[in-house]
This record gives structure tokens, C-alpha cells and sequence, in this order.
């Protein structure tokens, strides 16, 4: 497992999934909507595919 998922655990070792932060984002309007467009057409949400996004780049970006 990599160090971003073990950041990702809490003492217990539960995933902190239920403990969500939410985080202000300011985008571009049309990266925004080409962003809701393809999230509508892959039957997502735009959270999810920023939370995939934001996992996928810290898996490949060891943590200091």
C-alpha cells in the first residue's frame, strides 16, 4: 500500500472516507462545464472523478 493511503487511514485503520473536508475550487467556466458534461456522460459525479484524479496523481507522487 502506498503512503498516501496509509496518510488516508485513521488509528484503527478504517478508511477516514466518512470524514470528509470540503475544499473550495475555482475553475475556469468552461473546464467546469466540460467537466459536468463528461461527468453526466459517464453516469458520475464531478466529486468523484476529482477524488479519482486527486488519488491517481498522489499514488504516482511520493509523499515527502
Amino acid at each position: 500500500m502506498s503512503q498516501y493511503h496509509d496518510v488516508m487511514k485513521s488509528k484503527d485503520g478504517k478508511s477516514d472516507k466518512d470524514d470528509r473536508k470540503s475544499y473550495p475550487l475555482r475553475l475556469p467556466k468552461g473546464t467546469l462545464k466540460a467537466l459536468k458534461h463528461r461527468a453526466l456522460e459517464e453516469d458520475t459525479s464531478v466529486q468523484k472523478i476529482l477524488e479519482r484524479l486527486i488519488d491517481s496523481y498522489l499514488k504516482e507522487s511520493p509523499l515527502p
